[in-house]
């Protein structure tokens, strides 16, 4: 029995080039006989190149979920599990084939083994440069769909681009805001050359990361953009309703925020500006939102390893490579998702914005990724050509010590108000300290946005309660005494995950 819906369409419309892409999921459709979940997938201005720096490419996450049409709202979803055999998936109905499958380690056609089969990452086959490629209808081995019923069917996507294995440097020579550097007295940045336990002074004291905490040397993939607040808004409206409430962020019409709770079943949350990155989320709520979508959280290395890539470092550059930056403030156009900052490569210092909706706060992803732009530094794009890993909100990562017990370890798929993974740091316990923010935010006046920056790194009231900078953040993460709190939801926190 074959039943058609059309539950969820994910929209992403970015201005054509090579950072900023459109995706597009249609025409979803199962067949419980087969066990099959059929679609089209389309985004535009992807890449794929082999030769040359960087070597890399962009993809798409794409992943399941579904429920009994007959089951009460309180019910979770259950997260579609992927077949493992690549030929049990069809990505060329038509007989042309222009996508395939890429694992988490970054090999072809292959799909991630069990109990990590729980989506699928599509990448072009061919390489080059796509900038409005046709869809392509795919056809998904779900194994676990049920063998009969009608089904609420949702298909979610997220674009991701791909950061090869290979050495980096951790740090930038400066020593002013806790940047790991080599011993406390060599303010040389330490070459990330394996996956080995590193040592490395912070600051404070010399320690030895752990071989298994996440280094960025081994490939990995990283979301291309911020959570953006239609991306919550999904999230929200996909769990049940009796998690839902615990993880919506409130704040309405505060600082930007857009995500709204008053619609009507199956859309209650919705944001009027989908594409502008999501703000006021704790770290309990991150974690959350990249358990279901069976991510994970990035480490703090990993984020400079996807900024600087395998680039030499400079000291106190942003994460386009260097120390040029002008605050973006004036709109074209009203915030349809087409809009553009007439001025600037970055979010910060606290902007109020004329044109469009005014205000200040965190804008659409990928907006400095206009035709007109010929480099990095005009788009704001990590060497691999990850957006907004300087400015517009925080990035939440998990801080790196020589005790951390935090390993690479993916959602998956299901939550129960929190977070379920052991592994990741604790999203209720306010003495599990293991996480910060990276890349500064929209609101701050002083330089927290440059690559290595870890002032957040200490948990003390002189860090996060200085006036006119961190103000904001110390008052709903810094609950004194050193002890933090996982559910303060400021208005510069938000986002992305990897995988």
């Amino acid at each position: 029995m074959k039943r058609l819906f059309l539950i969820i369409i994910i929209k992403i419309i970015f201005l054509a080039n090579i950072f900023a892409n459109g995706l597009t999921i249609s025409d979803i459709s199962y067949d419980l006989v087969a066990g099959n979940v059929s679609y089209k997938i389309q985004w535009n201005n992807s890449w794929y190149f082999n030769t040359g720096e960087p070597s890399n490419y962009d993809a798409v996450w794409t992943f399941v979920k579904f429920r009994d049409c007959s089951a009460p709202t309180s019910d979770q979803f259950t997260h579609g599990t992927i077949s493992t055999n690549v030929a049990d998936h069809n990505l060329s109905p038509g007989g042309t084939t222009r996508l395939q499958f890429v694992n988490a380690t970054g090999t072809f056609n292959a799909i991630d083994a069990a109990p990590n089969n729980t989506g699928a990452m599509l990448k072009r086959k061919n390489t080059g440069y796509f900038a409005n490629p046709i869809a392509d209808t795919i056809t998904l081995k779900i194994t676990n769909l049920p063998v009969a019923g009608t089904l609420d069917l949702r298909i979610f996507a997220i674009e991701m681009v791909f950061i090869p294995s290979g050495n980096f440097f951790l740090g930038d020579g400066n020593t002013t805001n806790n940047q790991f550097r080599t011993s406390a007295a060599d303010n040389t940045p330490i070459l990330i050359s394996s996956e080995n336990i590193v040592s490395v002074y912070n600051s404070v004291a010399q320690i030895n990361i752990p071989a298994s905490f996440p280094k960025g040397y081994d490939a990995f993939f990283i979301m291309k953009y911020e959570i953006t607040q239609q991306q919550y808004a999904d999230f929200l409206n996909s769990i049940s309703d009796a998690y839902y409430p615990t993880r919506f962020l409130g704040n309405f019409n505060s600082n930007r925020n857009r995500l709204n709770n008053t619609g009507t079943y199956p859309y209650i949350h919705f944001s009027d500006r989908p594409y502008r990155a999501q703000n006021f989320i704790s770290w309990a709520d991150i974690t959350a939102y990249l358990d279901w979508a069976a991510l994970a959280p990035m480490s703090e290395i990993q984020y400079e390893k996807a900024c600087r890539g395998t680039m030499g470092y400079f000291p106190g550059e942003y994460a386009w490579g260097n120390t040029y930056r002008i605050a973006g403030n004036n709109f074209n156009n009203t915030e349809d998702g087409t809009e553009i900052l007439n001025t600037g490569n970055c979010i910060f210092n606290n902007i109020t914005f004329t044109g469009g909706d005014a205000s200040n706060g965190p804008v659409r992803v990928g907006i400095f990724a206009t035709p007109s732009v010929t480099n990095r530094e005009q788009s704001g794009a990590t060497y691999y050509g990850v957006m907004e890993m300087t400015g517009n909100v925080f990035e939440w990562c998990v801080i790196a010590t020589e005790t951390s017990t935090f390993e690479k370890s993916w959602g998956n798929g299901t939550i129960a108000g929190t977070h379920n993974e052991p592994l990741w740091p604790s999203g209720t316990d306010p003495l599990d300290k293991n996480t910060i923010v990276r890349g500064g935010a929209w609101h701050l006046t002083t330089d927290y946005t440059s690559v290595s920056d870890r002032r957040f790194a200490t948990l003390t009231t002189a860090v996060w309660t200085t006036p006119g900078t961190a103000s904001s953040v110390s008052a709903a993460v810094y609950t004194g005494a050193n002890v933090y709190n996982p559910n303060g939801r400021a208005l510069g926190l938000g986002g992305r995950g990897v995988r």
